[in-house]
């Protein structure tokens, strides 16, 4: 039979280990997206380019068309070399969320129901946002070229809807622990996230416009979203792991409904 402390050790046992490995998985999702910022942004450069001399020209010069090719060529391995670390690292992330985080999430409902809208979401954006992620890196893996590009701005319009809702959960979860526990990290952390589910509407904002044509392609920064959400990743482990340390030195306890019965 467990007793409540043991149950909350658990959970943030869990939390933090799991917060350590979603961790490493977006630092090595952050370099890839990074370059695939670059490497996409390239392929329109070099295409608006041909179609501006072609329209002045009513011809493309020989030997523009063959290093453009040449140069497409060798941005369309890098993209296959992203998606393929791309996949790698979701399904790091994938593992850290279902078999560590959430779970960890789900042992700290029993003392505080409230955390239970928040482990919806991030199960909902983080998980399932993941699991959708790597099915579309799949199918732009398989049919990569030039022509796919649209298809990949507009995969990653549905990739920022799943993490808005996951980074709001995220939000919404390390708020209300800086509620239980006055670590300033928590609330560092929420907000930092606040910022992050900005930056993931403005980016899809922009692929949706730059897939219909309305504009031309920019980052929006989301280089700069991916450091920020590392960053925050780091404040939520350093935080989860002092509150673990007081728990275990009794400075935090809280107590489980009557009706609870403790598991392993």
């Amino acid at each position: 039979m467990s007793t409540p402390r043991d149950v909350l050790i658990r959970a943030f046992e869990r939390m933090r280990n799991g917060s350590i490995v979603v961790l490493i998985g977006w630092i090595f999702l952050g370099i890839v997206s990074a370059a695939l910022i670059v490497m996409t942004g390239r392929i329109y450069e070099i295409l608006s380019y041909l179609k501006e001399v072609y329209e002045k020209t009513s011809k493309l010069p020989q030997d523009i068309l063959i290093s453009s090719i040449e140069e497409l060529r060798g941005i369309v391995s890098g993209l296959l070399i992203c998606f393929v670390i791309t996949i790698i690292s979701s399904i790091i992330i994938l593992v850290g969320i279902r078999n560590l985080f959430l779970p960890g999430i789900k042992r700290l409902t029993r003392f505080k129901p409230e955390f239970s809208m928040s482990e919806k979401l991030i199960r909902i954006g983080l998980f399932y946002g993941m699991t959708v992620l790597i099915i579309l890196e799949v199918f732009n893996l398989v049919v990569a070229s030039p022509e796919t590009v649209s298809y990949i701005l507009l995969s990653a319009s549905i990739r920022d809807f799943f993490m808005i809702i996951g980074f709001i959960g995220l939000a919404t979860l390390f708020l209300k622990l800086n509620s239980l526990d006055k670590e300033s990290l928590y609330l560092v952390a929420g907000i930092l996230f606040i910022i992050v589910v900005l930056m993931f509407a403005l980016d899809s904002i922009n692929n949706i416009l730059v897939f219909a044509k309305i504009k031309q392609y920019s980052s929006m920064g989301v280089e700069y979203t991916y450091l920020l959400i590392i960053i925050a990743l780091i404040m939520q482990t350093i935080a989860l792991s002092r509150t673990l340390d007081k728990i275990e030195l009794g400075l935090i306890s809280l107590p489980l409904p009557q009706e609870t019965k403790f598991g392993i």
